[in-house]
């Protein structure tokens, strides 16, 4: 299965979930759905993929004392996918402007169609982790609040549909 359907069908099962316990995602699933399944309608699978690390982040990487030389760790995630996923992660996690001038390369030629698509699907994929941590009584409830509504508000633009 392509990469990009594996990331479909996560992407709408976790919608489904959140949809039964949220109402406001609840009314608006099936355009986000649908935006999720034309998305991926557009992306051709591919033949070859990259080896990625799945959550990478600045407490993956190791600097040791006295070198400049970074390695990373933490590598039980890491498996070969669509380099797009990885590159989505990293402008979801630390914003378009410090990605640009610090986590890509020119030389990549990534797929922005791709990007689109990942960064939505793990908007999805936020919303459903915050609704999980409210349900489960996860102590800091504030954080957990912020993550959802964030992501919320990201799902919701990506839809076309004004959050408040």
């Amino acid at each position: 299965m392509p990469c990009h359907e594996h990331t479909l069908r996560r992407a709408l099962l976790e919608l489904d979930v959140v949809a039964r316990t949220h109402a406001r995602i609840a009314e608006h699933a099936p355009v986000i759905r649908q935006r999720l399944q034309s998305m991926a309608a557009q992306l051709e699978p591919r033949t070859a993929y990259r080896m990625i690390h799945g959550e990478l982040g600045p407490e993956h990487i190791l600097i040791p004392a006295g070198t400049t030389a970074p390695s990373f760790i933490d590598l039980d995630g890491a498996h070969y996918f669509d380099v797009e996923a990885e590159h989505a992660l990293l402008t979801v996690r630390f914003g378009d402007d410090l990605y640009t001038q610090f986590l890509t390369r020119a030389d990549l030629e990534l797929d922005p169609a791709r990007m689109a698509f990942y960064r939505l699907a793990l908007y999805v994929s936020f919303v459903y982790a915050g609704s999980q941590f409210l349900a489960s009584g996860y102590p800091d409830r504030e954080w957990a609040e912020g993550l959802f509504d964030y992501n919320l508000k990201q799902v919701m633009a990506a839809i076309q549909i004004p959050f408040s």
